[in-house]
């Protein structure tokens, strides 16, 4: 049965990549609001395929993040799952000490 250490580093290591990917959504947003005000005007083809490919960088980056909700939601699941198995466990041997 995994420790709680071994849940705490997984969720902390879905936290970490989670907060690195908000970044640079976060990055992209402000760097696509920075085009629209300073090229967008002058050279709109090129300002159309830079938004191109941040919407589509933003789309990928999205969907890890909703990847790093399922992978946390599973790890609580798992830790919940094991905490529930410890505590049955420990109450059948409270109540049948014999077996």
């Amino acid at each position: 049965m995994a420790s709680q250490d071994d849940f705490r580093r997984k969720l902390g290591k879905i936290e970490y990549d989670s907060a690195v990917l908000m970044a640079e959504l976060n990055s992209n947003n402000r760097d696509m609001e920075t085009a629209r005000t300073t090229w967008a005007a002058s050279y709109p083809e090129g300002y159309a395929s830079y938004c191109f490919q941040i919407e589509t960088l933003n789309r990928q980056i999205q969907q890890e993040l909703d990847f790093q909700q399922e992978c946390r939601n599973a790890v609580i699941k798992e830790r919940d799952e094991a905490d529930l198995a410890f505590a049955l466990n420990l109450h059948n041997q409270i109540n049948d000490p014999i077996a």
